[in-house]
């Protein structure tokens, strides 16, 4: 009989990384000696994917120069021009927003659309 978790430990012994989920704190965390208990769920951790902005050259020189010639004002243009692009083109969306104002993302599936 095959062992339930087989594709995950072939998988690990090929070198992918592995996670293990808590039910206590309904995580995934990372295992580097996964014991392959029966009674836990198993998985290969998801490669993280980090979409990059489709501005032009020029469109990023515009939200640079937006600062009046201020550097890190200018860097930070770029950055939130970059990021408003990604989500109106539906590279990304916002998940939540916290109580300071600072926005979280989840990156959507960028297999299929070109970034």
């Amino acid at each position: 009989m095959k062992h339930k978790h087989a594709e995950f430990i072939k998988a690990w012994a090929d070198g992918a990384e592995i996670q293990t989920y808590h039910k206590s704190t309904s995580e995934w965390a990372d295992t580097d000696t996964p014991y392959w208990e029966l009674d836990r769920e198993y998985r290969i951790k998801p490669k993280q994917i980090v979409p990059e902005t489709r501005m032009t050259p020029q469109q990023l020189k515009r939200a640079f120069h937006a600062a009046n010639g201020e550097t890190q004002k200018g860097w930070r243009g770029i950055a939130n021009a970059a990021i408003a692009r990604a989500i109106a083109d539906g590279d990304v969306k916002v998940v939540e927003k916290n109580y300071v104002d600072q926005l979280s993302f989840t990156v959507v599936d960028t297999a299929t659309k070109p970034l």
